[in-house]
């Protein structure tokens, strides 16, 4: 699903672009000559504001402060996504949502808090892992959504639960993002 950015996403945008000391005048100029920085500040971006925004320490410390609309208001990409979401749980379905990023996820929980979810990244305890999967999987559970690392779900992980897959944020690797959503369709 392609999106447009927000305001506050395309303002970031070009101040980003425009400005004379960015990764991207390094690399229109010559002074750089790999464009990986810029692209992964403009991916970030992208993904929430808040990703690249200079206070982004202070922002992350009081997300669960933050007004979950005010937040989606701020990228058009949460915004499909929370409007997907909802789509596909009113037709009952039940959704992997997949980020690269673990802050990422930590937006989209935010966002999501009206929904009852699950949760596994780097930092999901190993014996939590199973249970949290195996609660998923179970026809009788009342999870809606599971929100996932790409790697984190990529490695050992029978995800049959769902039968709808989000990636929220593509990896530069296509195999990455290819291999966790799999997990999804295995038959045990």
């Amino acid at each position: 699903i392609w999106t447009h950015l927000s305001k506050r996403q395309r303002s970031l945008y070009s101040e980003y672009v425009d400005s004379g000391d960015s990764a991207v005048a390094d690399v229109l100029s010559g002074i750089s000559t790999s464009p990986l920085e810029a692209v992964t500040w403009l991916k970030k971006l992208c993904g929430h504001p808040i990703l690249v925004e200079q206070n982004r320490h202070e922002s992350f410390e009081s997300l669960d402060a933050m007004d979950p609309e005010e937040l989606k208001t701020q990228s058009s990409k949460l915004q499909v996504l929370d409007a997907l979401i909802e789509r596909l749980r009113r037709k009952v379905h039940r959704t992997w949502v997949f980020s690269q990023s673990t802050k990422m996820l930590d937006i989209i929980e935010r966002v999501l808090q009206r929904v009852k979810l699950a949760r596994i990244d780097g930092s999901t305890k190993e014996r939590d892992r199973q249970r949290f999967v195996d609660m998923f999987n179970s026809d009788h559970t009342d999870v809606e959504v599971m929100l996932l690392s790409t790697k984190a779900a990529g490695i050992g992980l029978t995800l049959t639960g769902a039968d709808r897959a989000i990636i929220y944020d593509p990896s530069w690797n296509p195999a990455e993002d290819s291999q966790a959503v799999d997990r999804c369709y295995r038959i045990g």
